[in-house]
């Protein structure tokens, strides 16, 4: 009997699930493949998932809620320039003397708000935000199909490991390209032919 629980012990790590229902990590028991691609690799799946996926998770989060911080308190800042340019265009109409400060402050604050919505435009900081939100639950739920051992993690498939990795560092790849496609667009350069044109580097001619 202590035989068979030292057996059982050493093949199977079990986990639970939030509402407390365990379950057999896969990471731990599969000798036919999991073994094998360490073998291969020199990578065991948890160091993999743990300098991996989860240093990923970690990076598109802070980007994230960075990015998200960032934009809502500029929204927050025009909205609040904005809705202070028609008090002061009253205080001015209803004024007993014509003054120079009210209309000098409602023109700065109309600068402003050219300038957070450029700022906004320009960094794409709603944009990033929604992003790597979306990354970072593309990695959980894929970690969690892994560790759970359902479709397409099948535990007794020899493959499973090496499929994970393939997916999670195909998510990664789009990730770059579609940084690197974006990081393009901003680039703007003169164009030679039309005084005082500007385009986008990289458009066409026509």
């Amino acid at each position: 009997m202590q035989r068979f629980a030292a057996f059982v012990a050493s093949d199977f790590v079990f986990h639970r699930f939030p509402d407390g229902r365990p379950y057999a990590n896969p990471l731990s028991h599969d000798r036919a493949g999991v073994a094998c691609f360490d073998r291969r690799t020199g990578m065991s799946p948890e160091d993999y998932i743990k300098q991996r996926v989860d240093d990923q998770i970690d990076w598109h989060s802070k980007k994230s809620s960075r990015n998200r911080k960032i934009y809502q308190g500029l929204t927050l800042l025009a909205i609040i320039a904005a809705a202070c340019i028609p008090l002061l265009s009253a205080a001015t109409l209803l004024g007993d003397e014509p003054g120079v400060a009210a209309p000098l402050a409602a023109g700065v604050l109309g600068v402003l708000i050219t300038i957070l919505s450029g700022t906004l435009s320009l960094f794409r900081f709603h944009e990033n935000w929604v992003e790597y939100r979306l990354i970072v639950e593309a990695l959980k739920r894929e970690r969690f199909l892994f560790l759970a051992g359902v479709t397409p993690y099948d535990p007794q498939s020899p493959e499973k490991f090496t499929r994970f990795v393939e997916n999670i560092e195909g998510m990664i790849a789009k990730t770059v390209i579609s940084w690197g496609q974006t990081a393009q667009r901003p680039v703007l350069s003169r164009d030679p032919k039309k005084a005082g044109g500007v385009r986008l580097a990289g458009d066409g001619e026509g």
